[in-house]
């Protein structure tokens, strides 16, 4: 044990950590269970693949004793409310031993319905209906490829908590109006220990033109102070002859006016910020508009124009 858990803390590869977080565990429980002769199996000198299929063989014993001692709870307890909560979390377990996990989506934050124009740049969220073990999920276990099957390099991340999810950031953006496939290998193992009964795909086309974006702003009707800075953070850099009065308008919206301030960008140029003139006048609104004059570095503007407003209030925090 002490031998996993500095491999698990010190090791700086990152498949030899999770395979020791795998064996660690298994290690734990056959002790445990009092399976002397599984935890002898699990000494530092074995293989990967020994460790790890005992893990799998655990797993599966530690599920189906969790269901006995439910089943046995919704059906002997005298407490209605105990019965009542081992029934739903019998059927959470029963479900995550009969069913195959699958992908029931895939989309950007943001964008619950991906299929098409999906973004070129963004994050990529994998949903799945049951949950997989994220310790199996180890490197080249879940690919990205193009139409002619050359794998995208990127970087995995899954829940480590629920098992229900896998985010997969692309090293470079995509190209447009591609077709894309997500591919987890069957090496995966499901919640009930066992390899995946085949992979698992979903294809998704990526957006025509990539479009400049609004990835963070205050929320809209929030109040706002009146020495309050505006500040956009936008998906890529911004163009810096784009930025002006008239893309980036800041008006008050009892009287429409213009209101005078100082626009500049970050050193990074993904982010505006508006410094006023004068302090905002209080009681009155501040409404923001961005208007497809605003450009990436490439020349992508925005898909349409972005606004939002915010009430003025004297202490109001941000």
């Amino acid at each position: 044990v002490g031998a996993v858990t500095d491999a698990l803390l010190r090791d700086p590869t990152e498949e030899v950590r999770r395979a020791a977080a795998a064996a660690l565990d298994c290690t734990l429980l056959s002790r445990l269970m009092g399976l002397p002769d599984l935890a002898s199996a699990l000494v530092s000198d074995r293989a990967d693949l020994v460790r790890l299929q005992v893990a799998r063989t655990l797993r599966g014993i530690v599920h189906r004793a969790a269901l006995g001692a439910l089943e046995r709870a919704v059906r002997d307890d005298p407490t209605p409310e105990i019965r009542r909560d081992a029934a739903r979390y019998a059927d959470e377990v029963r479900r995550a031993l009969d069913q195959a996990p699958r992908v029931s989506a895939l989309s950007a934050p943001g964008r619950p319905d991906p299929p098409v124009d999906f973004p070129v740049d963004e994050t990529i969220i994998l949903a799945l209906d049951a949950p997989v073990n994220p310790l199996t999920i180890l490197p080249g276990r879940v690919s990205l490829s193009d139409p002619a099957g050359i794998r995208v390099p990127v970087l995995v991340r899954p829940d480590l908590v629920r098992g229900l999810r896998l985010a997969l950031t692309p090293a470079t953006p995509l190209a447009p109006n591609t077709p894309y496939t997500v591919v987890v290998d069957p090496a995966v193992e499901d919640a009930r220990g066992e390899l995946l009964s085949g992979p698992l795909r979903f294809t998704f086309l990526t957006e025509v033109r990539p479009w400049l974006k609004v990835t963070a702003v205050r929320t809209a009707r929030a109040e706002i102070p009146p020495e309050y800075v505006i500040s956009v953070r936008f998906n890529r850099p911004l163009d810096p002859g784009t930025v002006s009065s008239e893309s980036f308008q800041v008006t008050i919206q009892e009287t429409g006016e213009p209101y005078a301030g100082t626009i500049r960008l970050s050193r990074d140029r993904r982010v505006i910020f508006f410094t006023p003139a004068r302090p905002f006048p209080l009681r009155h609104t501040v409404n923001l508009t961005l208007t497809p004059d605003l450009a990436d570095t490439a020349g992508n503007p925005m898909e349409k124009p972005f606004t939002t407003a915010w009430p003025v209030r004297a202490g109001a925090k941000i």
